[in-house]
């Protein structure tokens, strides 16, 4: 039935996308687009990326009321989900990308068949002008070559909307087709920029009416482009055809989606002089001391640094400038601001995670709160950073000598993916333990979540808790930072 339903169905489908206008986006094989802030144009050319693999779900319902339904609607969906790598990017600008189906499937009637065995493998190659020519192989079947179509038209959807030359949020423009026997009339604008799930896209929304002989249909849609490499993201879309034959409608929902298998690099961070960050740091320290009453002895502090990078070395050695902009700490009942006395901090970092700080006027004597805070920051970014790609879910073991004296053995694992105030973030855990030689040796255990930005490394956000013994003495810094795209929403005490 649920062949057989789509079979009569397929002629609705092609009547439905006569709405379709051109297809847009030349590719290109330079580097991708940086991201720019609103009233500045965007681009949307296309940015290929060798090796680069790309996963899409396709869910488009058919749904046709004619002569051949007895005047009833009748809906057919189909499921697709296309694997899509960029096998070959020539300097002349000729793209090569193989496509092949994870999933096929066909459903009407209340019932469904899986077409993916029957699903051909297609070499689809683009020239720099955005011309395609393509090539298939295997898959035979007439219902599955239906498919392939049905997918190929989430491209076409995404292109027609997207223009040839950079917009600004809030410019529109006219939409037409390149076919002389088609006729089509629309307009397409750039709407805002927004977030999903933290990739950063240009929503593009535009309606299009079209005719080709009896036929004629109209089609509203609106596609998410990502902004930095200019490859579809989303498109959602409607299309009405009318004929004498009948009405049909296609509802169409395309999604960029991630592949849950696909190792990810966790990228190290990306230094450049002269760059310039805010980070804030929110602190409770807690000190408990058998010989001085074993009371906890406890003390916050919030500070907003200022991180410039000074210096690159070839080596990739790193050289921070750590400035206090503002300094508060608290303890017995009492608040002090110590801004103006907060020495200068300077950081630094090899691309091995080693680390040193050197502190240069003012009171050197407040290092002995924020000097424990800023080496575990340091420790927990060196900490998380896997040496290699690894999956959502894998775990990693390292070991360290601090000293000759001390030794770390720890963990990291890669939680999950997620999107942090509109940045695609990687959630690292790490924990690690820190033994060393002699009775009053300190130990010392490190547990820390960071939140990594996916494209440069750059910690967006961190929550870590030291716990160390030395004798009797026992000690935990408990450390919330952050970095603060926002100075009017840091923090100017301590609210932890």
């Amino acid at each position: 039935m649920a062949v057989r339903a789509a079979r009569m169905l397929t002629g609705g489908v092609l009547i439905a996308l006569c709405g379709v206008g051109v297809v847009g986006g030349t590719p290109s094989v330079q580097a991708a687009q940086r991201p720019t802030v609103d009233g500045t144009a965007y681009d949307f050319q296309r940015h290929y990326k060798l090796g680069e693999v790309d996963r899409y779900k396709g869910e488009f319902v058919v749904t046709t009321n004619g002569p051949d339904t007895g005047g009833k609607d009748q809906s057919v969906k189909y499921t697709i989900v296309s694997r899509e790598t960029t096998s070959s990017v020539d300097p002349d600008g000729t793209v090569v990308v193989i496509i092949e189906y994870e999933q096929a499937i066909v459903s009407a009637g209340g019932k469904s068949e899986d077409y993916t065995a029957k699903m051909p493998r297609i070499i689809h190659a683009i020239d720099s002008q955005g011309r395609g020519r393509i090539t298939l192989e295997g898959g035979n079947d007439p219902l599955a070559r239906v498919m392939v179509g049905i997918m190929a038209t989430a491209d076409e959807v995404a292109g027609s909307g997207t223009p040839k030359k950079p917009k600004k949020v809030g410019e529109t423009w006219n939409l037409t087709s390149p076919d002389p026997n088609k006729k089509l009339s629309g307009t397409a604008g750039l709407d805002s920029v927004v977030d999903i799930n933290g990739t950063k896209t240009l929503k593009v929304n535009y309606r299009t009416d079209a005719s080709q002989g009896a036929i004629s249909a109209h089609t509203g849609a609106t596609v998410w482009v990502d902004v930095l490499t200019g490859k579809t993201i989303k498109v959602a879309s409607r299309s009405d055809g009318m004929t004498d034959q009948g009405k049909t409608t296609v509802d169409l929902q395309y999604n960029h989606i991630d592949d849950p298998n696909a190792p990810i690099s966790v990228p190290q961070r990306a230094y450049h002089v002269g760059d310039v960050d805010h980070y804030q740091y929110n602190v409770v320290m807690t000190t408990r001391d058998p010989q001085a009453g074993g009371n906890d002895r406890v003390v916050k502090y919030a500070l907003l640094l200022k991180e410039t990078v000074k210096e690159v070395a070839a080596d990739g050695t790193v050289t921070l400038a750590e400035e206090a902009e503002k300094a508060v700490v608290s303890a017995d009942n009492a608040e002090l601001d110590v801004t103006a006395m907060m020495p200068t901090i300077t950081q630094i970092r090899s691309t091995q995670g080693g680390f040193q700080f050197k502190v240069e006027g003012r009171d050197a004597q407040l290092m002995d709160l924020v000097m424990p805070m800023m080496m575990q920051v340091s420790r927990a970014q060196g900490d998380v950073i896997p040496s290699r790609a690894v999956k959502a879910g894998s775990v990693w073991r390292f070991t360290r000598s601090d000293s000759a004296d001390t030794r770390t053995t720890g963990s990291g694992s890669l939680e999950a993916i997620e999107s942090l105030n509109g940045v695609k973030a990687l959630k690292l855990n790490g924990t690690s333990d820190m033994s060393g030689i002699g009775a009053q040796s300190t130990k010392r255990r490190d547990q820390a979540t960071v939140w990594a930005d996916a494209q440069t490394g750059k910690t967006l956000k961190m929550n870590s808790l030291t716990t160390s013994l030395t004798g009797e003495v026992k000690t935990t810094v408990d450390v919330a930072y952050t970095l603060v795209t926002d100075k009017t929403n840091a923090s100017g005490g301590n609210g932890k």
